[in-house]
């Protein structure tokens, strides 16, 4: 079963096979075109067309037809089911074909994704104390489980890839579940000060959501203090499956806790267009900032390698 990072790259995947499937000679050539490609193989989205009961005329060139497709009926165009334009994304657009992961509209920001992406299983972290004797971590206990509150800009932790929510499993080797975050504060300061170990569970509490911006480059959501208030109907944000009461915790996979609005909405607005939403829920969200005061301005805001 393939995955899609939007629902616009699924219906947009779906008329590229439907295509492959009227004219299997020209999926056969674009298949084996791709074979002498040593890297992940690519695929330019102007081979394919997507009006309702198109054909192709010669290898290069694709015209419309007015006769239904051999299955009676014309296959419906992604205009007719949701209004994108495909144009932005046919004009000069190599879309990287990955295994599993089908996006042929939102592979333009596949470094956003990448960087946002939340791993399954469990990863180790080693770390050491800088020179005032800090790792860069701060800890919130939250239903017998321990996770990162806060992660220091150009610290220990920010170098080694830990991310706000990342949830702490053990520490050299010490199961941390049911502690407090004090008594684990005190596990990191006194393991020191080279080769702490830490197990590490990816961002349990997030999720993540790539979003296609639609005409004037919006994406069809609203928020007050980082929190999503509103959602536009028939916009990506309302097709993607945006919530209301959830904090906006990354932006293409850069922290953003601590900025205000306008400086999220720069963010959004550089990222072209196709942008990735790291998400939390609010209730969550509050007990995990709950006490940590002003540090919340000096959270780690560099933009993590993918």
């Amino acid at each position: 079963m393939s995955l899609y990072p939007t629902l616009e790259d699924m219906k947009v995947s779906q008329l590229q096979q439907a295509q492959d499937q009227m004219y299997p000679p020209f999926a056969h050539q674009a298949a084996a075109s791709m074979d002498q490609f040593a890297m992940p193989p690519s695929y330019n989205v102007s081979d394919y067309t997507f009006a309702a009961g198109a054909h192709r005329a010669g290898d290069n060139q694709v015209v419309a037809s007015t006769q239904p497709s051999a299955g009676g009926s014309f296959y419906p165009s992604v205009e007719d089911y949701m209004g994108l334009s495909l144009q932005k994304y046919q004009n000069n657009s190599q879309v990287a074909a990955r295994p599993v992961v089908s996006a042929p509209v939102s592979a333009q920001n596949w470094a956003g994704i990448k960087r946002s992406v939340i791993h399954p299983g469990v990863s180790e972290v080693v770390l050491c104390h800088d020179a005032k004797g800090r790792v860069g971590l701060k800890f919130r206990d939250l239903n017998k489980g321990v996770f990162v509150q806060y992660v220091a800009e150009d610290s220990p932790a920010s170098m080694a890839g830990v991310r706000f929510g990342d949830q702490i499993l053990t520490v050299n080797d010490e199961v941390v579940a049911g502690y407090s975050a004090d008594k684990v504060h005190k596990l990191v300061k006194k393991a020191g000060p080279n080769n702490i170990r830490l197990a590490v569970r990816d961002r349990p509490f997030e999720r993540i959501i790539s979003l296609t911006k639609g005409s004037g480059g919006l994406t069809g959501f609203g928020y007050v203090d980082g929190k999503i208030t509103t959602i536009v109907k028939d916009s990506s944000a309302a097709r993607n499956g945006m919530l209301t009461e959830h904090q906006i915790v990354e932006v293409n996979g850069r922290n953003v806790i601590g900025l205000k609005d306008k400086e999220i909405s720069k963010l959004i607005s550089d990222c072209g267009d196709v942008v990735t939403i790291t998400l939390m829920p609010s209730e969550i969200y509050q007990h995990m900032i709950k006490k940590i005061g002003s540090l919340i301005k000096s959270m780690d805001h560099t933009v993590p390698d993918c």
